[in-house]
């Protein structure tokens, strides 16, 4: 089964959160471009098992991670993600039923990264975080 985080980067695609060449999954933050959302698989819980196991929700974290040029765009971008994401209740993506999303953490700042830096020393591009735990189909 794919995993969770392409399934949903796929979804904030398809919800006009960001586009199809500035989201990815998985891995580390690419360099360019400087607007992006990254969704990444993290750490979950134990599968669920109901009725002796016939039913198996497998319980999985997810983290999106937004820059932008201005801690206003990541802010934006950030608490959409958090909005479209938190509103998956038995909804089908790719296929796979996704049970529920529950946000662990409303968005946050991350802060700067290191490119950009401006001649007065100020960072360009912000970052922007929000955590959740999802269950899916297994």
């Amino acid at each position: 089964m794919s995993s969770p985080a392409q399934h949903l980067r796929d979804y904030l695609v398809a919800q006009a959160i960001s586009t199809d060449a500035t989201t990815f999954h998985g891995g580390d933050t690419p360099p360019n471009p400087d607007e992006l959302t990254v969704v990444r698989d993290t750490p979950g819980l134990v599968p669920q098992e109901f009725m002796g196991g016939a039913d198996i929700l497998e319980q999985f974290g997810i983290q999106v991670v937004v820059r932008a040029t201005t801690n206003a765009a990541g802010v934006t971008r950030a608490w959409a993600a958090y909005e479209a994401l938190r509103r998956i209740t038995h909804t089908t993506i790719s296929g796979v039923r996704y049970v529920s999303m529950v946000a662990i953490t409303p968005p946050f700042s991350l802060g700067a990264d290191e490119a950009n830096i401006t001649a007065g020393g100020s960072m360009g591009r912000k970052m922007w975080s929000v955590n959740f735990l999802g269950q899916r189909d297994r």
